[in-house]
């Protein structure tokens, strides 16, 4: 919350900012609802008694944002695929069905790397209009400034929809770092997260190598990376709840990429569709590479269902490739729905599902057991978690729970039936009522500690720490948890109560999220 001093020296000053930052009182637009408050504790008289005149007795603060509750009905995102897939068609097609490409743009810019423009066009694509994106990425881009280990740009283009800037190696867990750290919105954090983890597992398979081990091509220039970042952007700005997605169309032929010359489908794109329910499609020309790794990973990580949706379709959008492909339109199509009113009013509120999986177990140690809850939230559980159970004859027994996405059910059953001695899995599907909720942070002293803010039924907000931040800090300035903790649940409900809900700057002209006491 925001809070302004105004001094008889016609300067205006946030209680946030530092004495120099003081800006013109024509920044000040003191609007109906604007409430005169006791002004002893957030002004700095040193400051401003520094100058002539007296103080005046009175700051304005701005009533809080009413923040914004998604209301049902839920919005279900509809992907086809008659040519493909890419990254920048992806995103092209849900800008063109309304998604803001300034505020992505904006929110990208957040990732730290230095601006990364979006520039649309309506082109026609045998006939059909549709509309083309251009991400514009300097060759010397300030991803380099990071500690990421990262090589020169490089020319690729195996991406081919997507990829005409430089682009450079970049090791996942360099990326991972990046999506971690940024001031993105929660779920817009796990679902791009989800789809780079996707990208790494297959070329983990493909090249024999550990996760954490493997180092993108293509798929880490700072274009792919926009791409992946800014379609779950999008997908935010659209109020997108579910996605489902069509059948993939692969390809046939070679391409030439960093590793060569490679066919199609090329092998990471073969590992991504392996043992998922996703269904493929073949044309029987050579055609080239329809799907690239990146629109395959945005097609299998965002997707809840395969399962094209019914109800009211209320959007639609259109995206262009890059290339004029002989036979097909070279283009991707979207379509948001939302269910029937009848449909609305059995389920109001519980407007999410989740996949729980459950093994029971009686011959492990809690130590293998804690190991296989570690590795199964590596993997990608949304949660796991272990409870003691009594079991046949008395005997103590534990039971392990994951809740899991759909397209990920598989995957993690595996690893429950691999890690433990248990010989099956139970799976059963839950609906759920989630709250709005977004990540924010503050800075103490030098240290980031970061936050989570959900938005209750009535519209008021609940601000919790996030714990390994909060003992870390506590650690490195050498204070006790305890000592902190008060001071920072104070700043980070005040940030809470500053940062704009729909992602808009502060007023001080800061990011979303940052804030430093």
């Amino acid at each position: 919350m925001t809070t302004w001093a105004i001094c008889s020296y016609q300067r205006i000053m946030p209680s946030r900012w530092p004495a120099e930052d003081c800006v013109s009182p024509t920044m000040l637009r003191i609007e109906a609802g604007l409430r005169p408050l006791a002004s002893v504790e957030c002004l700095r008289p040193a400051h401003c008694l520094s100058h002539p005149g007296a103080m005046l007795p009175f700051c304005f603060r701005a009533p809080a944002p009413k923040p914004r509750v998604k209301e049902w009905p839920m919005t279900t995102l509809a992907i086809e695929m008659p040519s493909g897939i890419a990254g920048d068609m992806l995103l092209a097609a849900l800008i063109d069905a309304g998604a803001k490409s300034e505020r992505i743009a904006a929110q990208l810019a957040q990732l730290g790397v230095g601006p990364l423009p979006l520039r649309c066009q309506e082109v026609h694509k045998r006939g059909l209009r549709a509309l083309q994106l251009h991400v514009d990425v300097p060759q010397e881009a300030l991803w380099r400034q990071f500690p990421h280990g990262a090589d020169e740009p490089q020319e690729h283009s195996h991406d081919h929809h997507d990829h005409h800037a430089g682009s450079g190696h970049r090791p996942y867990h360099a990326i991972r770092h990046l999506l971690e750290h940024a001031p993105l919105d929660e779920r817009v954090r796990q679902r791009a997260g989800r789809v780079f983890r996707i990208l790494a597992e297959a070329e983990a398979a493909v090249h024999g190598m550990a996760v954490d081990q493997v180092v993108f091509h293509e798929v880490g220039g700072l274009d792919a990376i926009a791409d992946v970042v800014g379609c779950c952007i999008a997908l935010e700005e659209l109020g997108v709840d579910r996605v489902c997605v069509g059948p993939l169309l692969l390809g046939q032929g070679h391409v030439h990429c960093a590793h060569g010359r490679m066919p199609v489908p090329v092998p990471a794109v073969q590992e991504m569709i392996r043992g998922r329910a996703i269904s493929t499609q073949r044309v029987d020309f050579a055609s080239g590479e329809l799907t690239t790794p990146t629109g395959c990973a945005l097609a299998i990580g965002l997707a809840d269902s395969f399962t094209l949706p019914s109800g009211s379709n209320v959007a639609n959008g259109v995206g262009a490739g890059h290339r004029d492909i002989p036979g097909l339109p070279g283009i991707i199509r979207v379509s948001l729905w939302q269910e029937e009113q009848e449909q609305q009013e059995t389920h109001p509120r519980w407007n999410g599902s989740v996949h729980e999986l459950r093994a029971v177990i009686d011959d492990t140690t809690p130590q293998d057991l804690a190991a296989v809850c570690n590795a199964l939230r590596a993997a990608g559980a949304r949660d796991v978690w272990q409870q003691t159970i009594t079991m046949k004859k008395g005997r103590q027994g534990s039971e392990l729970v994951v809740l899991a996405a759909d397209q990920d059910c598989d995957r993690l059953a595996a690893m429950m039936l691999s890690h433990t001695p248990s010989i099956g899995v139970r799976r059963s599907t839950w609906q759920r009522w989630e709250l709005p909720r977004r990540q924010i942070a503050v800075t103490v002293q030098g240290h980031r500690i970061h936050g989570k803010v959900a938005t209750l039924p009535d519209g008021s907000m609940r601000v919790s720490i996030e714990h390994d931040d909060l003992v870390s800090a506590a650690q490195a300035l050498g204070k006790s948890v305890q000592g902190i903790r008060q001071q920072v649940q104070a700043a980070l409900e005040d940030e809470a109560q500053a940062t704009q809900q729909d992602g808009e700057p502060h007023a001080s002209g800061g990011q979303v999220g940052t804030r430093k006491i």
